[in-house]
């Protein structure tokens, strides 16, 4: 039996893609990734066998309508996904970050696309002290990554209409496990290095608060925008996490530590990474009575089990800004020994 809706996620491939294409098959919809694939199209798993799903090998900046029809929403994910990343080439960032999802807006709203939710970011509010953050909060971005956020939330607003209803989601620091896996987020790699190296390194003093939200909470959250009507949803903007998981980085090493044990935390005073957030999510959990399912814990103790059992990968490929770095590099390789097309 055909399904009523079919949902397009560019970046659908990557950490928390892989893990919202699952989701939202299992809740009955089709689905159609828009995805490079840098990381391998394997991550998607059981998805690549289901009948309502589809894979769209393709770079968003060559996203065009025909990509996107008979979608009734979009999910975008797609995009380089972290801070450190973004500084690699602050150009690359704009065109991947702002052209690229330009494109997809515009392609989405050409194709008849009823809904869009756009996948922000919390780093927007940048360096915002100890104070509750809301949506309402100044935005004060202090990387090319959250810029690239803010010019794309700003193209969002201006796009937004009648027939065409934008969702914007500021997204806490997510955590967990994930077929793409991640291990250049806090609670990730936290988990990783005590247990590999009995030791994790906190800058900055930990001060810095970071919210948290655990993938599998991610999915469930934008399920729920997919689901919800249009008057509830439509031109509103959400911080997505959960109020109570606002925690400073010092408190997240020390919960590591416990949980896996043996682990040293060497506390260092400076740190180049001046983000600090603590934010209100009160708004979408009011909203759509959103609770935490998977709490900081267990995900430090999935984690380390999936460490343990050596069933999660831990190579180049989990480290994003590292991966992307080697492209970067092996690109510069190429360029410089290929000759009239040829390698060898």
């Amino acid at each position: 039996m055909a399904v009523e809706k079919i949902i397009a996620i560019p970046g659908g491939a990557g950490y928390i893609g892989c893990v919202l294409a699952r989701h939202l098959l299992d809740c009955g919809y089709g689905v159609r990734v828009l995805d490079r694939c840098f990381f391998g199209e394997d991550k998607l798993g059981s998805c690549l066998d289901d009948s309502e799903f589809e894979l769209v090998k393709i770079d968003t900046r060559d996203v065009d309508a025909s990509h996107l029809e008979g979608c009734w929403g979009v999910i975008d994910l797609a995009g380089l996904s972290n801070d450190p990343s973004c500084e690699l080439d602050p150009g690359l960032t704009s065109a991947i970050n702002v052209d690229g999802q330009r494109r997809v807006l515009d392609a989405a709203k050409a194709a008849g696309v009823r809904r869009m939710i756009y996948q922000s970011s919390c780093s927007v509010y940048g360096s915002g002290g100890g104070a509750m953050l809301t949506e309402e909060s100044p935005l004060t971005p202090v990387s090319a990554y959250a810029r690239s956020k803010v010019e794309c939330e700003e193209a969002c607003r201006a796009a937004s209409s009648d027939d065409f209803e934008v969702v914007i989601t500021r997204a806490a620091t997510i955590h967990g496990l994930a077929p793409r896996m991640r291990f250049d987020l806090i609670i990730n790699i936290m988990t990783m290095l005590a247990e590999r190296d009995g030791r994790i390194f906190v800058l900055g003093g930990g001060q810095q608060w970071r919210p948290l939200l655990h993938v599998r909470d991610m999915c469930i959250a934008l399920q729920l925008l997919v689901d919800a009507p249009a008057d509830k949803v439509a031109g509103q903007t959400f911080n997505v996490g959960h109020t109570d998981h606002n925690y400073r980085v010092s408190r997240v090493a020390k919960l590591v530590a416990g949980i896996v044990g043996g682990t040293d935390i060497v506390v260092a005073p400076d740190d180049p990474d001046k983000r600090s957030y603590r934010v209100d999510c009160s708004r979408f959990e009011r909203a759509f009575d959103f609770g935490c399912t998977v709490p900081p814990e267990t995900s430090v103790e999935e984690i380390l089990e999936a460490l343990r059992s050596e069933t999660v990968d831990t190579g180049l490929m989990s480290k994003t800004v590292q991966f992307y770095k080697y492209l970067l590099e092996a690109k510069d390789t190429l360029d410089r020994v290929i000759l009239a097309g040829r390698l060898l």
